[in-house]
């Protein structure tokens, strides 16, 4: 289950936490595409601003990975009515996509041949 999915279903059974914390395989939405799909049957997260790069502050301000933030509407896009539901994804940065010179630290395993990435995410109610 995408983290789309699992915020909008656990609301729609009356479950409220204001925070959530969880790992999750992004969804595609093509088999063969590199787009998310980020739709609910509810509605729908719109990515907002530019991924910001997460750094190792204690081994030199290396890049670790990227932090995504999206909003949740409900409704169908365009015409989706915005919440105060925020979440913040967080993914690796693996060799094949960082810039040369903002490669991880050799002590960082990380596993890029996977189709389905793993992410972190941080969801809130922003109230």
């Amino acid at each position: 289950m995408s983290s789309a999915t699992l915020i909008s279903t656990a609301l729609s059974h009356g479950i409220f936490k204001s925070d959530w914390y969880f790992f999750s395989y992004k969804d595609r939405k093509y088999p063969t595409g590199t787009r998310t799909n980020r739709a609910t049957l509810t509605g729908f997260w719109k990515a907002t601003g530019r991924d910001k790069a997460v750094r190792d502050s204690k081994h030199g301000g290396g890049l670790i990975g990227m932090r995504k933030t999206l909003v949740f509407y409900t409704g169908r896009a365009p015409n989706g009515r915005k919440t105060d539901w925020i979440m913040h994804e967080y993914r690796l940065e693996t060799d094949e996509n960082a810039a040369p010179q903002a490669r991880p630290s050799r002590h960082m395993s990380l596993t890029s041949h996977s189709k389905h990435r793993c992410v972190h995410v941080h969801a809130l109610h922003s109230s």
